[in-house]
């Protein structure tokens, strides 16, 4: 094939005569590989519409349209930069599309933008990583390790730098629907090498930083509606604990309850379904030690029991 090197004819597709033009036939060839034009801009394989265009029709597989090498393996030896001076939201840094026919359309796969937030299948992340995907492979991150041996897992490391106080909140996941918190996963810190998991499920509101959690483990103990549990499973006393257990709603329903019909009883009682209602008593405890049985067999502490009604 015969080269050219000169000016571009003005009747080429593409060029308006004020090009510098090197490429195979002649000014009026198609076939650019290099072009310059009156603006300084810089094309290959196109005629340029931006400072720096790239323009390849790859028809060998695996070949990319352009590839960045630096083959210099030493310390400080960088391969690409890539950057701007805008360091707003508007700035796109690097953007990555498919599916495209000029620089802004097409599908967006993935944005540095200029104030650091990074999307991907987004154009407009709002946070420093943003992903948005139609389905479970589209909106989901997998980590996978591949070495061998018991240590050193895949993991999401959520850390604080800086002064970290007792009481300070280390990170959490949070659960949203159309970004309004329904659960969250928080880790605190609670001594020098101590910490907390809190489970927080808010009851009917949003969830905010003074919702209390409903499940908490710290220092090998559990609390459920409790933050500090003092044993190893604790509740408040302003709770009621119970167990239900029966083959199904349309069966009978036994039950064990604390602070079911006043404050500080345990009772043991029965229902025709299984509900929060269960309201034939087998056994009723109260706190001063006095006991019924079936509703109508008392006891007093350490009495004799007393049968008022006999079937």
């Amino acid at each position: 094939a015969k080269w050219y090197a000169g000016m571009a004819d003005s009747g080429s597709t593409g060029f308006d005569g004020t090009e510098f033009f090197i490429g195979e036939g002649s000014g009026a060839s198609s076939d650019a590989h290099l072009v310059i034009d009156a603006s300084g801009n810089v094309g290959i394989g196109i005629a340029p519409a931006h400072t720096f265009h790239v323009h390849a029709t790859s028809t060998t597989d695996n070949q990319p349209a352009v590839w960045l090498h630096n083959n210099h393996n030493a310390s400080n030896k960088d391969g690409t930069v890539i950057s701007t001076t805008n360091d707003g939201s508007d700035a796109e840094v690097l953007h990555v599309r498919a599916n495209n026919t000029t620089y802004n359309n097409g599908t967006s796969l993935m944005l540095v933008r200029g104030d650091g937030n990074v999307g991907i299948g987004t154009s407009s992340p709002d946070t420093k990583l943003d992903i948005v995907g139609s389905d479970f492979a589209g909106a989901s991150l997998k980590i996978e390790r591949t070495g061998d041996g018991e240590n050193d897992d895949s993991a999401i490391r959520l850390n604080r730098t800086g002064t970290v106080d007792a009481n300070d909140r280390i990170g959490g996941i949070y659960f949203q629907d159309n970004d309004t918190s329904l659960a969250c996963i928080r880790g605190e810190k609670i001594g020098t090498n101590d910490g907390r998991l809190d489970f927080i499920v808010p009851n009917g509101s949003a969830l905010g930083n003074t919702t209390a959690p409903i499940l908490t483990i710290q220092n090998d103990r559990v609390g459920i509606g409790t933050d500090s549990p003092p044993f190893e499973l604790s509740l408040p006393s302003t709770k009621v604990i119970g167990f239900d257990f029966g083959a199904n709603s349309a069966s009978r329903s036994w039950g064990f309850r604390t602070d079911q019909q006043a404050f500080g009883d345990f009772s043991i009682m029965t229902s025709d379904a299984r509900d929060n209602t269960l309201d034939v008593y087998a056994l009723n405890i109260s706190p001063a030690g006095n006991a019924t049985f079936a509703g109508n067999v008392t006891a007093s502490k350490e009495t004799d029991i007393t049968n008022t009604t006999t079937d």
